[in-house]
């Protein structure tokens, strides 16, 4: 009757070992916005345009507070392009209304680690080395971006490399993008006139269950005990 007991006590102590799961998160953005080639970032500003154009080249980024989140098993960045209604009149055709403003009919965006100081880098005095840095560096994942995309969120399956910095992170996070595909003088701009609220751009994060520290020893002295049993009964 003792050994039953004791196996029973073992196989609830296990449970949590062995079923280990991964249950999704929901990380809004605490900061976002670019900077332009010349250094330029206006902190009051939250257009995260990325791409060029005559005289301009934005490099874009964004911030979250991962201090509640650990084990991160995989990650979606999702940020909201704006389609043509919900943009505004432009005063110049150079322009055209929607958040895709392309003379080609796709644009890659790739998104990069930010090494710069996270209080520089959203207190817009990074200057020309954080624009610099937020198109370069390890790569975190890309996706290409076309007019059919406007109106939606542009979704971007992150790499092993920004799993790995999620989580060594410990506080604000930065992650940065540029369009690969675009030519200076050119107008090849995404998310553009996106004066959006921090919240339009999210982490989609899967955090794996972790079993209380104690479990272990739980099962550890269950199977001391019922070694002894055993040993007892024979």
């Amino acid at each position: 009757m003792q050994v039953k007991v004791l196996m029973r006590y073992l196989a609830l102590c296990a449970l949590p070992l062995i079923g280990l799961q991964a249950h999704a998160a929901v990380i809004h953005a605490t900061d976002l916005g670019h900077y332009e080639a010349s250094g330029m970032h206006d902190p009051s500003s939250t257009n995260y345009a990325v791409g060029t154009a005559p005289g301009f080249e934005f490099n874009n980024f964004f911030v979250f507070d991962l201090t509640a989140y650990h084990a991160i098993s995989s990650a979606v960045l999702q940020v909201y392009l704006l389609g043509d209604s919900e943009t505004p009149t432009p005063p110049v055709t150079i322009f055209p209304a929607g958040g895709y403003i392309s003379h080609d009919s796709a644009e890659t965006w790739d998104l990069f680690d930010v090494g710069t100081d996270i209080g520089t880098l959203v207190g817009g005095t990074g200057g020309v080395s954080a624009f610099d840095d937020l198109g370069s560096g390890t790569a975190f994942g890309s996706v290409v971006i076309t007019a059919a995309d406007e109106g939606s969120q542009v979704e971007v399956a992150l790499n092993t490399a920004a799993l790995a910095s999620l989580n060594a992170a410990n506080g604000l996070w930065a992650i940065g993008g540029a369009l690969s595909t675009a030519t200076p003088g050119i107008v090849n701009f995404v998310f553009g006139y996106s004066h959006l609220p921090p919240s339009s751009a999210q982490l989609i994060v899967q955090e794996a269950d972790i079993p209380l520290p104690t479990t272990p020893w739980l099962l550890g002295i269950g199977l001391l005990i019922l070694s002894t049993v055993k040993r007892n009964a024979g």
